[in-house]
């Protein structure tokens, strides 16, 4: 079988199990103009989702009612990024995202100008639609010959298309699979630097790298002692590699670095979360009980990827390391102490690359539609009680959301232990 072009840059052969997947509609999506046609018309449609905020704006109780109100715009707004780059690596702004991602929303803060104007809101949007492009691009082409992969899952997710406009999480997301990826192909040192860059664009990529990191100790262990010291260290000199250029950049204000941590550690739960759920009864969780939560659902996701993977041992690692993966995520992220709507990019590649079926996906896709829904209902009942949604109703939304979730999760563990 010929070297597949993108290993050029993931590096290395894809071994005994490789092949490419004739699945339905991913036969179309071989050759890059087919890929770059496909993520531009899923940009297109997620654009005209959003017509009603690219007419009148995404700010104030029309873009609620619209359901179209963008973080990536509101925060942008609120924080004035319109400084750029430079401003935020100064610490002359601060924002409560993880360091790579509040980089992304900054750049393009800094390009399309004050971001309080219609024009510059639009050419913002834009901006991020091309940036989501590339990152899908460079998924599909990375995916095209993993066993197992199911690229439309990628191209096609409802959740993309509901999600991908609202918030950055799309580009940890990106830089995480790409990390997985280029583990798998045999390129530690590339592995540790986008991992390295994952992990800081949020926590569940964080996850990612731990799973990974996890099975090179494991992989270490059962091969020649020389040969898995050297993997790992290449993979640890990767992942050291981006935390220093992260520091270097921030020196200016290294706060900056840790605010985000801060902020998850201390903030109370938000909506999305189960955590949230007392809070909606008018009883919220103290702070610290929500965070304690939250590691607790570290705990219990290390649990499950050890006993998934001790199920299965000397498995083909390009089957069962990205469902160990998308299980590390879906726990974490069903956990959490906040799970807006634009954390379920997270989930999005890691899914299509594990190779779900279709019917669990849409069955998630179908839960995250329906909470979808509910959150914008449940925030118009705060300007009109009349015709918003109960908080009771937007409970049982939340609810169905994580269980979907979950669900994933068992089907990730599933594969992961299959035959």
């Amino acid at each position: 079988m010929p070297e597949p072009r993108w290993l050029a840059w993931a590096g290395g052969p894809l071994g005994r199990s490789g092949r490419a997947s004739e699945r339905g509609l991913d036969r179309l999506l071989h050759g890059l103009p087919a890929v770059v046609a496909a993520a531009l018309a899923v940009l297109l449609v997620a654009l005209l989702r959003l017509q009603g905020c690219v007419t009148a704006g995404w700010q104030g109780r029309s873009a609620d009612a619209r359901m179209c109100a963008s973080t990536l715009v509101m925060r942008a707004s609120e924080a004035g990024l319109g400084g750029g780059l430079p401003a935020y690596l100064s610490g002359a702004l601060r924002l409560d995202e993880a360091p790579l991602t509040g980089a992304a929303l900054a750049l393009v803060g800094g390009v399309s100008g004050t971001p309080r104007g219609l024009l510059a809101q639009r050419t913002a949007v834009l901006l991020w639609c091309a940036l989501a492009v590339v990152v899908l691009v460079l998924l599909v082409r990375a995916m095209r010959d993993v066993p197992g992969a199911d690229l439309t899952q990628v191209l096609l997710s409802p959740v993309l298309v509901l999600t991908v406009l609202l918030g950055p999480e799309l580009l940890g997301a990106g830089l995480a699979t790409l990390g997985l990826l280029a583990w798998l192909a045999g390129r530690p040192l590339v592995a540790g630097l986008l991992l390295g860059a994952g992990a800081w664009s949020g926590l569940p990529g964080l996850a990612v790298l731990a799973v990974v990191a996890a099975s090179a100790l494991v992989e270490g262990a059962a091969v020649r002692a020389s040969v898995g010291r050297r993997a790992l260290g290449w993979l640890a000199a990767g992942v050291l590699a981006t935390s220093l250029s992260l520091l270097a950049a921030f020196a200016l204000a290294p706060g900056a670095l840790v605010h985000p941590v801060t902020t998850w550690w201390s903030t109370p739960a938000g909506p999305g979360s189960l955590w949230d759920l007392p809070t909606l009864a008018g009883r919220p969780l103290p702070a610290g009980l929500t965070t304690a939560l939250a590691v607790v659902g570290w705990v219990v996701a290390a649990g499950l990827v050890a006993r998934a993977a001790a199920a299965r041992p000397g498995h083909d690692p390009w089957l069962t390391l990205p469902a160990l993966a998308l299980l590390a995520v879906a726990v974490v992220l069903a956990t959490a102490p906040s799970l807006p709507l634009s954390a379920s990019l997270w989930l999005v590649p890691l899914v299509a690359l594990a190779g779900l079926r279709w019917r669990d996906h849409l069955l998630w896709a179908g839960a995250e539609a329906v909470h979808f829904v509910a959150f914008w209902l449940h925030r118009s009942a705060a300007f009109d009680p009349n015709h918003g949604l109960p908080h009771g109703w937007y409970a049982v939304a939340t609810v169905v959301r994580v269980a979907a979730i979950a669900w994933l999760a068992a089907c990730a563990r599933r594969r992961a232990t299959a035959d």
